[in-house]
């Protein structure tokens, strides 16, 4: 039992070397006439380069520096029939290459257009596969920082569409071509793990376009991601206190005094302004206006009026009541010689309407039917507000291959 351990054993290693040797032939074979200068396929026809990619991670999301970060396995896929001839006396139908021998290959050039930044190379993984048919599957481990304009109109119920764009940087259309990988159902997978606290990833679309600058045609394919940000914090911590603190605010119609009703909507007025000056301060300080804002300024704004129209009532309460006032002051002054007659010519005076009296009489009732206007006036607009909200937001787009052309 122990010697045919020790012979299974001994062929495993003896296969073992076999493969190794045969792999390092392989690549030593494959380099002997090889010109790294020249594309596969050069002066025949234009080279198809297909893409996958498979997305660990979306974070680094940035509203003020429009920007965001991807980590991903790019795979490049192409045929090089100068390798073939290495594998005719070998029984292996793939090697593995180091970093060293693939970067003797014709590698594509490919670039991201819209690169802010990229990880530092000494974290920077790589790995190439050569079939025995020519085939190349080169796979690189990337991270990078790349632009993104944001559209936070609808802040905090956005939902933003961020791109990553790939292509060659010195050949042409005519020289080769991306395609994505059309015979995997998903050629651009996104990790379950890919989490990130402030936005959900939605979707990913990819894409493919040609885009035309000084007169040559470029291949270009990029890949658009949907995120939707989580709004559930932005409702209990802003938007829920706010509105309570707006229909607290019209409660104070139903106190008797006066007095109470505009000392109570002061304190709830300087009690949201406090609260909207700490929540402004930790939100993304943006140099214009969201629909949070609207919200904020309008509930502001609603609450404002109820002071004016508790103050407008409490000193217009009685039209009339100054003019009453002045006069019996100014009869005191004159001393108690006047006659009769005089009396009675001022308290005629007095009943007799003049303009400012009808003025304050216009302006005790207009404000008077405040207490109904408001509140119907807020609900119309929250009617508004969020129905608007809605229907800016729902604007997520099926996952599918698009096909452009640009003209740059």
């Amino acid at each position: 039992m122990k010697q045919l351990i020790f012979l299974f054993y001994f062929l495993h290693l003896l296969y073992d070397s076999s493969c190794t040797n045969d792999s390092a032939k392989i690549i030593d074979d494959m380099f002997e006439n090889y010109d790294k200068r020249v594309r596969p396929y050069a002066g025949v026809k234009p080279l198809e380069i297909s893409m996958s990619a498979f997305i660990l991670d979306v974070y680094g999301i940035d509203e003020i520096r429009h920007e965001f970060t991807v980590s991903m396995y790019l795979r490049h896929l192409w045929r090089d029939p100068r390798l073939a001839s290495a594998f005719r006396k070998s029984k292996l139908s793939a090697v593995l290459l180091d970093s060293e021998h693939a970067h003797k290959l014709w590698l594509p050039d490919t670039f991201i257009v819209n690169l802010r930044k990229m990880e530092s190379p000494d974290n920077f993984n790589e790995a190439t596969k050569v079939s025995f048919d020519g085939s190349i599957v080169r796979s690189n481990r990337i991270s990078t920082t790349a632009a993104c304009k944001f559209d936070l109109g609808y802040f905090p119920f956005d939902m933003q569409v961020c791109s990553l764009e790939f292509e060659s940087y010195g050949f042409s259309a005519s020289e080769f071509y991306y395609k994505w990988k059309q015979d995997s159902l998903n050629f651009v997978q996104v990790s379950g793990e890919a989490t990130n606290p402030r936005f959900h990833v939605a979707n990913v679309i990819s894409k493919e376009s040609m885009i035309t600058m000084h007169g040559a045609n470029f291949s270009r394919f990029s890949m658009e991601f949907t995120l939707v940000r989580y709004c559930g914090r932005y409702l209990t911590d802003i938007y829920f206190p706010i509105a309570a603190l707006t229909v607290i605010s019209f409660m104070t119609f139903s106190v008797m005094q006066y007095a109470l009703k505009l000392q109570l909507s002061c304190f709830i007025l300087a009690a949201m302004a406090v609260f909207t000056s700490i929540s402004m301060g930790n939100l993304p300080q943006l140099s214009h206006h969201t629909s949070l804002d609207l919200f904020l300024f309008f509930n502001l704004g609603v609450v404002f009026f109820v002071v004016v129209t508790h103050f407008v009532l409490e000193n217009f309460k009685r039209p009339g009541e100054k003019n009453r006032e002045s006069l019996e002051l100014s009869d005191l002054r004159r001393g108690l010689q006047a006659s009769r007659d005089t009396l009675a010519d001022d308290h005629f005076r007095q009943g007799r309407p003049s303009w400012a009296s009808t003025i304050e009489h216009v302006t005790y009732q207009s404000f008077g039917k405040s207490k109904v206007i408001i509140p119907i006036l807020y609900i119309s607009f929250n009617i508004a507000y969020w129905t608007a909200i809605i229907i800016g937001s729902i604007r997520v787009q099926p996952s599918s291959v698009a096909q452009e052309d640009l003209n740059v």
